[in-house]
């Protein structure tokens, strides 16, 4: 670039603010929780107590998922690697008091053990409902049934946190015909019991936004139950990549009940109840995909979807165990993922000009 000036300096600065959406992410300013706290838990059933309890991945009857649970953990390039990284579950056993105890729902004459089994850096999902595979993970744990009240264990250490995608399965053994309720917490920690308070941006290192330090937890293939009275809702978020000439919408065994909308990215209003606003959705029937017939897929298919972060709002009546996966194979989170800011800037690294001299800017 050539540049004649009379004055005697001259400064220049150009910042570029972009910002970029990033197909995944979810942050907390305490702990990245999955479930969030409240009346939902993630819910594992065993491979035998078929489609029609809610866990179409994990069973095996009538031509079902046949395969596991699965969340995702994103751990991004600026998190300290030499910051320890802790995966901590909350009540990954049956409860064997005899009663179900939050969403732990035990069948047959015998309790069940579970098994959670961490994949990576670099893992992912599929093809299909059932890779990874049991035994090809770094660490494994299967849990015995027991009548203790439930609480947080460290299942898993991550030292050096090495930046990568991560794969948490979870399956019922046994009997295989129990449904294990649970929750995971993906953070650093300064003492060794899981069940004390995590400290502050335990999850998010520098405590802002957008600066690839936030650690990420998402679906991928997820049962969920609805624990508490009457009628409750979860928000799920998730990324339609630009250009898709359609979308479809998938939820599972929603019984008819209670409501289902869709929310586009530039939706002013939005509506946690899902009562107003955006779009209604179809709710699937016992043991069915919405707008499918028995097992077959169906969904709610949206035309030259607009491009950016949707939100689906799932209202469920009491005890209902459910999937709402949005796109087949795409991840989805409880939280609006952080968008980070790019500032860059121009400069000639001068103070002073000579008329008619040239300027270079890196």
């Amino acid at each position: 670039m050539r540049r004649s000036t009379d004055r005697g300096s001259v400064a220049i600065a150009v910042a570029i603010f972009a910002v970029m959406a990033i197909a995944q992410g979810v942050g907390t300013s305490s702990a990245a929780v999955v479930p969030p706290a409240g009346g939902f838990y993630i819910q594992t059933s065993g491979p035998n107590a078929g489609p029609g309890i809610g866990d179409w991945y994990s069973s095996t009857p009538a031509g079902a998922g046949n395969g596991y649970n699965y969340l995702l953990i994103t751990v991004p390039c600026g998190w300290p690697p030499s910051t320890p990284l802790y995966v901590d579950l909350f009540s990954p056993e049956i409860n064997a008091a005899g009663a179900a105890v939050s969403s732990d729902e035990p069948r047959g004459a015998g309790n069940d053990s579970t098994q959670f089994e961490l994949y990576g850096p670099g893992a992912s999902v599929g093809p299909g409902y059932n890779l990874p595979a049991p035994g090809a993970g770094t660490v494994q744990t299967t849990y015995a049934p027991q009548p203790a009240p439930e609480s947080w264990l460290r299942f898993a250490t991550l030292s050096p946190a090495t930046c990568g995608s991560y794969v948490l399965r979870s399956a019922v053994l046994g009997a295989g015909d129990d449904d294990n309720g649970w929750r995971v917490r993906v953070g650093t920690d300064t003492d060794a019991d899981p069940n004390n308070a995590p400290p502050a941006n335990s999850d998010d290192f520098d405590g802002l936004a957008g600066t690839n330090d936030e650690i990420v937890v998402g679906q991928v293939q997820i049962t969920y139950q609805h624990s508490l009275g009457g009628v409750a809702c979860l928000t799920l978020f998730e990324f339609v990549a630009p250009s898709q000439p359609s979308v479809t919408f998938n939820n599972f065994d929603m019984d008819g009940n209670t409501r289902v909308r869709y929310y586009a990215p530039a939706d002013v209003f939005f509506d946690p109840t899902g009562l107003t606003g955006g779009a209604v959705g179809t709710l699937s029937n016992n043991a069915a995909w919405n707008g499918g017939v028995g097992l077959a897929r169906g969904g709610d298919t949206i035309v030259a979807p607009a491009s950016g972060w949707w939100r689906i709002v799932s209202c469920l009546s009491s005890v209902n165990q459910f999937i709402q996966e949005g796109q087949n194979a795409v991840g989805a989170y409880f939280n609006e993922p952080p968008t980070p800011a790019l500032s860059v800037s121009k400069d000639d690294g001068l103070t002073v000009a000579p008329a008619g001299g040239n300027l270079t800017y890196a």
